[in-house]
């Protein structure tokens, strides 16, 4: 099964459906089909195409919660008009959660997102209305009673949307 993303709306009127189902009555003759359609591009964008960045700076391993030293995630959506939305934090899951982003130097620590307060899974679709899009968070989790080792990290991930 071959899956498409949207990234327009198509239009096709009615009358497609009419003329296929002239056709299908007329088994050895021959008939013009018409198709007219409108295709409508809209275009959104997340923060002008720059990097959206968070940093946690010193972080206390023995606080690390779930909740502790939340990062706000700063970007903006803008459309060309009001659109209903899906998006996705795309990455590598962490091998102990698959809902948190994996940092590739820390096996028992990854990054969780929330989304207006609410935990969201990575690679996981939330809608909305392109003018009210909800406010992002990174926190860090780790392996419950698990020792963290020391030192700087860094990950990525991809913040997708998709018109609806």
């Amino acid at each position: 099964m071959t899956k498409f993303k949207k990234i327009a709306h198509i239009r096709v009127p009615l009358l497609v459906a009419a003329c296929a189902m002239s056709l299908a009555g007329s088994a050895n003759a021959d008939q013009r089909l018409m198709v007219k359609g409108v295709i409508i591009a809209t275009v959104c964008k997340i923060s002008e195409g720059q990097l959206i960045t968070g940093a946690f700076g010193d972080v206390r391993t023995d606080l690390i919660d779930g909740s502790y030293k939340a990062v706000e995630l700063n970007y903006a959506i803008v459309c060309a008009s009001n659109k209903s939305v899906k998006m996705r934090v795309e990455g590598t899951a962490a091998s102990f959660d698959e809902s948190i982003l994996a940092i590739p130097t820390f096996d028992n620590v990854g990054i969780a997102f929330k989304r207006s307060e609410q935990q969201w899974p990575i690679n996981t679709w939330y809608s909305f209305n392109s003018s009210a899009p909800p406010t992002l968070h990174a926190v860090l989790v780790k392996v419950p009673g698990s020792r963290l080792k020391l030192g700087s990290f860094s990950t990525g991930a991809t913040l997708v949307l998709e018109y609806q």
